[in-house]
């Protein structure tokens, strides 16, 4: 796993590693919002998601850590080597490129603090030299939703656009 250092200038912003259980409600908070429609029959229980971060947290390539602002969770950031995803097939890149995922657990009144937090994270991310730049796939979300605002004020440009609807749009951050 990754380490990420905050700057200490980044005062309330704080990241820790995603751990089971004390992070289940945030991870099934998020992963509902994001994935599952509210109406929709089949919902995740937690007890599955709570499996599959055991399974993922025990993978020594794959990275994950909550950033919040006095104590409310802002998002989750997952991190691991763009070959060790499902997306590879799709998209190959270069060695130095790492995939990145943000589940975000806000509304639009905490965005200037998401992209204050996301600018801190990049910050200690960039320490790593094997890292040289973030690919964001981005699927289910419109050009004005607030997770692209996001991205795009923190500083990531759009690598990609959907060339057909079931892909996504890629975004990516350049570290060095």
């Amino acid at each position: 796993m990754l380490s990420i250092y905050l700057d200490p200038s980044y005062e309330g912003i704080s990241i820790r590693p995603v751990s089971i259980p004390r992070d289940s409600d945030d991870l099934t908070t998020m992963l509902k919002r994001i994935a599952f429609h509210p109406l929709w029959s089949l919902q995740p229980q937690e007890s599955a998601i709570e499996n599959s971060y055991i399974v993922l947290l025990r993978d020594p390539t794959y990275s994950a850590f909550i950033l919040s602002y006095h104590e409310t969770t802002l998002f989750m950031l997952e991190i691991l080597p763009m070959s060790h995803t499902e997306f590879y097939q799709h998209y190959q890149g270069e060695p130095y490129d790492y995939f990145l995922q943000i589940n975000l657990s806000i509304d639009a009144s905490l965005a200037d603090k998401a992209v204050r937090a996301l600018r801190a994270s990049l910050e200690g991310i960039a320490a790593h030299p094997e890292i040289r730049r973030l690919i964001f796939p981005v699927y289910f979300s419109e050009p004005a939703s607030l997770l692209r605002e996001i991205l795009e004020k923190a500083g990531f440009v759009i690598l990609k656009d959907k060339a057909e609807p079931a892909l996504p749009v890629i975004y990516a951050y350049l570290l060095k």
